[in-house]
């Protein structure tokens, strides 16, 4: 095999058909094509929440003896953070109860 910076060139036929099958795997499992894409901007909002909540009481205990207007803007920040990972949770939850199969009611 070669080293990454060689150069291949593909033939009409041949991009053709890799073409197709990007195409069929983008449909049938997006999530996988978006985890192979190394899609940046999922990654950075799986990780805000938790940002948020940190930076936030760091702030808050940095400056609450001197400043309860920065204290403030910590809780805020807190509070965003606490928001978007029970959205996230909310999300997850309601995926996974619909995903399942419900069984049928007895006397069916």
């Amino acid at each position: 095999m070669g080293a990454d910076g060689d150069e291949v060139t593909l033939s009409e036929w041949e991009r053709d058909r890799l073409a197709a099958i990007e195409s069929e795997l983008a449909v049938s499992d997006p999530a996988l094509t978006r985890r192979l894409s190394g899609d940046r901007r999922a990654r950075v909002r799986a990780m805000m929440p938790a940002t948020l909540l940190i930076f936030g009481l760091a702030v808050v205990l940095a400056t609450f003896t001197w400043s309860l207007a920065l204290a403030t803007v910590g809780l805020a920040m807190m509070a965003v953070g606490a928001k978007l990972a029970a959205n996230r949770l909310v999300m997850r939850v309601r995926r996974f109860s619909h995903a399942r199969p419900r069984p049928d009611p007895p006397g069916r």
